[in-house]
């Protein structure tokens, strides 16, 4: 809240502890994280763009169980999770916090991290066929806006074809500072 006027988008992770005291990253609404009162938090402030993350669990690194884990079946999930906050006032997903204002999110401001399904795209990195595929299932799942991560082996100019043919739109890039002037100009 003490940032809220510079917040345009918001990373949306949800996370639950272990014995061990450690976490693991969970689908959103499965976790112990308060996601209605982020989302409204993100609404009073304005945000631009819910962009979903599902990032790796330290018990998946490099290991068989991680071939087997469903990324894409985690985003539609917490995709899932997120359409019951489509079109509804603050009051309405948290009642006892007081309104100032009548924001709603709409199904326009999802977006989702690219890295969140990188096992399926590291499998077609270079193949514009392959990542099509991909990020048509994106769009089927109802997401409009993705967050890049990487390039994936194709051009700037590739990219923007696959987005206007699958109907998706750039939210933002998930991407270290740009050093040279070739970087700059790829992206």
């Amino acid at each position: 809240k003490k940032y809220q006027d510079r917040l345009t988008y918001l990373h949306m992770k949800d996370l639950s502890f272990t014995e061990r005291n450690t976490f693991v990253y969970e689908e959103l609404g499965d976790g112990t994280l308060d996601i209605p009162a982020i989302v409204q938090a993100g609404m009073e402030a304005g945000v631009k763009y819910y962009v979903v993350e599902q990032d790796s669990n330290w018990y998946l690194t490099n290991s068989a169980v991680s071939n087997a884990y469903d990324y894409m079946g985690s985003i539609k999930a917490s995709f899932d999770y997120l359409r019951q906050f489509f079109g509804k006032d603050i009051k309405d997903i948290v009642p006892q916090k007081p309104q100032r204002s009548n924001p709603q999110i709409q199904e326009s401001q999802l977006s989702v991290q690219l890295y969140s399904v990188r096992d399926r795209l590291s499998k077609v990195s270079g193949d514009y066929n392959g990542i099509k595929a991909v990020l048509k299932e994106i769009s089927g799942i109802g997401y409009k806006n993705v967050e890049m991560y990487n390039f994936l082996g194709l051009t700037g100019v590739q990219w923007k074809k696959l987005l206007q043919e699958t109907g998706l739109n750039v939210s933002s890039i998930h991407q270290n500072v740009l050093t040279s002037e070739s970087q700059i100009k790829t992206l």
